[in-house]
Parts: structure tokens; sequence; C-alpha cells
């Protein structure tokens, strides 16, 4: 299976049982750059996560990463082992659903006020892609009143797990809100993978959040466990946050969230230059037709020839369907970058066989040229929720 840098692709479920694999989104999470939260050491690579899949609202998703550890004899993080926070910032350890399912199930019981069973109806109307049961729904939704409570702090196997560690990493997030609904923000301890409190807020501010972390910081007073690292995207408002509650506290700023917010104008560009060049070649259809036509009506083109123009069609369709895996893999850019090649392969065989050069098209050029004027004066975005 081909690996991503944190990129999801769609693809068959090749770890699953052969009579039980189906179409889900793969997401990989290698340790490539992950520094350590607690001292800012390198983190160095471990073993690779065994991967497991789990449903969010738009579908399966399978999930595997690489595990690291800290080798800094001076680190309270020295051997510990850290899954990928980005995956910590989707699912659960040992959970079969994401975080936004959790979600949108806390905000259907208290403010929609439904039952267990109008619930799941509602989800399966909402979400067809969204597999779940009565029982999961009522699990969900208790680990959801748990959280929002604060009763996960009284834990006693939370407290077991939390002092054995000697140490928390607090990781804060917010689940993708759904239209006219309010975001949930999730905190967690990335050592154990253990969701420790949740909020639900229409309008996210500093002072939403301070009220949100205060009880980890007393909860690990209470205990004797130091916090010792922050992992969060660079929202503002989070920033502002952590900086009066864990002042002292290193602070990492998530590479995934802070790439993907850098890349959204990139990639929204790029997707109206693959637009443009797939509209380019909408007479694809006509040419193949003609080929086909000239050929068995014993047209002015030689079978070889016939032959040749269908293969470099066939080429063109398959370029053409390559969508790429932005931000890293623009697929605008690719198909420009692919059709170019194909083109200045077939003007070298014209070449040596003597024939005519293909001439370069005014309207691809301009494309690429205002994409790339574009793409280069782009600004960074954030996510529109928790601001």
């Amino acid at each position: 299976m081909k690996a991503f840098t944190g990129i999801s692709f769609h693809g068959t479920m090749s770890h699953a049982p052969p009579d039980q694999r189906f179409e889900g989104t793969t997401l990989f999470f290698p340790a490539k750059s992950r520094t350590c939260p607690a001292c800012g050491h390198e983190q160095r690579y471990a073993y690779k996560s065994c991967g497991r899949h789990f449903f969010q609202l738009d579908g399966v998703y399978y999930v595997d990463g690489q595990i690291v550890r800290c080798l800094n004899g001076r680190c309270p993080l020295v051997y510990k082992v850290m899954h990928p926070p980005e995956e910590d910032a989707l699912v659960g350890r040992k959970k079969g659903f994401g975080f936004d399912v959790i979600a949108r199930i806390g905000h259907l019981r208290f403010n929609d006020v439904l039952t267990r069973l109008e619930i799941k109806e509602r989800l399966g109307a909402e979400h067809p892609s969204l597999v779940i049961s009565e029982r999961q729904v009522e699990v969900l939704f208790n680990l959801y009143a748990k959280l929002v409570s604060g009763s996960v702090l009284r834990d006693p196997d939370v407290i077991k797990a939390v002092r054995k560690n000697k140490a928390i990493v607090v990781s804060l997030d917010g689940s993708k809100p759904i239209k006219d609904h309010d975001s949930v923000w999730f905190v967690r301890d990335l050592i154990r993978g253990i969701t420790l409190a949740a909020v639900a807020v229409s309008s996210c501010t500093a002072a939403v959040l301070v009220k949100l972390l205060m009880p980890i910081k007393n909860f690990a007073k209470e205990l004797g466990v130091p916090v010792v690292g922050v992992v969060s995207d660079a929202e503002p408002v989070i920033r502002s946050a952590v900086r009066k509650v864990f002042p002292k506290v290193r602070h990492q700023l998530c590479q995934f969230h802070y790439v993907n917010n850098l890349a959204k104008p990139l990639v929204k560009e790029d997707g109206k230059l693959r637009d443009e060049v797939k509209a380019s070649m909408r007479n694809l259809n006509k040419i193949e037709t003609t080929i086909n036509t000239d050929e068995t009506k014993g047209g002015p083109q030689t079978k070889e020839q016939a032959e040749l123009l269908q293969e470099v069609c066939d080429g063109i369709r398959s370029i053409l369907r390559d969508n790429g895996n932005p931000p890293f893999e623009p697929p605008g850019l690719k198909l420009v970058e692919g059709l170019t090649t194909l083109r200045d392969l077939v003007d070298q065989m014209t070449r040596e066989k003597g024939g005519p050069i293909f001439g370069h098209s005014s309207n691809s050029s301009r494309s690429r040229r205002r994409s790339s004027r574009t793409i280069a004066g782009c600004a960074s975005s954030t996510r529109t929720f928790g601001t």
C-alpha cells in the first residue's frame, strides 16, 4: 500500500480479511519530522501501528501510522511511545467511531432531545455512509455525557492510568462543525490517548477554552502529575488560552493542521486549474470516434497510425483520471505536468519519423501562467470554526 504524508486517498482496505474488504479512506501518518512535545528533541521511530478502521460521519476510514518515542534521558517522556497526534484528533484509542460522530450524537440528544432510536434514524438519513446500531448510539452518548460533565476526571481507571504515566501531554482540538450546529472541542492526553473533557460551543473564544482547560490543570495538580506539553494547531484563540492556563508549558503546533490550513488557498486555485484542463479535453470522445470511423471505413489513416493515435488518447484519459492527493500532490499541476510530458513524448516521436510537431496551446499556456500567479499570491487561512 502506498504511503502518503498524512493525506487521505480512497482505496480498498487490504488489511481486512478477503471476505470483509470494502471501500474506505485510508489515512497514514509517518514519523517524519515529529518532535517531542515536552523537550523539543526529535522523536525516533519505535514501531509501526497495526492499523484499524473506524467510522466518521462521511463513512469508513482506515488509520495507520508510525509510533515514536523520545530518547532524551532528561525528558519526562523518555522511552514513552507516542501515537500520531493527528490520529488521536480523529478517533479515540480502541474506539470504532470518530469524535465527529460523538459530537453529533451529543448534539442530537441534548439540543434536539431525541431518543436512542430517533438518533439512529436521523444519522441514517443525514449520513448514509455511517453504520451504527442503537446500542452504539447509547454507548457514545454516555461517553459524551461523561466528557461534558467532567466525570471522566473522577474515573478511577483514568486516575490510575495518568498516575502510572507520571506526565500529561494535553491535546486540544475541535471537531468539524455541521452547518448551523455547535462545534465540540475535545481535550485529550496524548500519552495514553484518553479523552479528558469536551465542550460544545457556538462561538469559541479564549475565555471558553480557558474554562475548558482549567479543570485539566486542577486535575493534574491534585494527582501531582505535571502537564509537560500541549499540542494544538495555530489558532490564535487556542494559543491565547494555553498561555493563560499553562504559561510555562511547551506548546507544540500540530504540523498536520498547520500545513493543511496553509494549503487551503493553494488547493482551491489548483482545483480551478484542474477544471480548466479537463474542460479543454471535452472533445476527446469525438476524436476517438473519428479515429475508429476512419479505420473501419478505410480513411487516410493506416491501421498503425490509428492504433498510435488511440494509445495517445488512452494516455490522455489515464492522466485525466489522476486526481492527485492535495495539498502535497496538487491534481491541477499534475494534470498539466502529465499532459506536457505526453505532448513532448509525441513531439519526440514525430521528429524521429519526420512528421509535424504539435503546437503549444495558447489557452493552456495562459491557464498555467494565471494559475501560477494566483497561487503565488495566496495567503494562508485558518479553520472556519473556533474563531
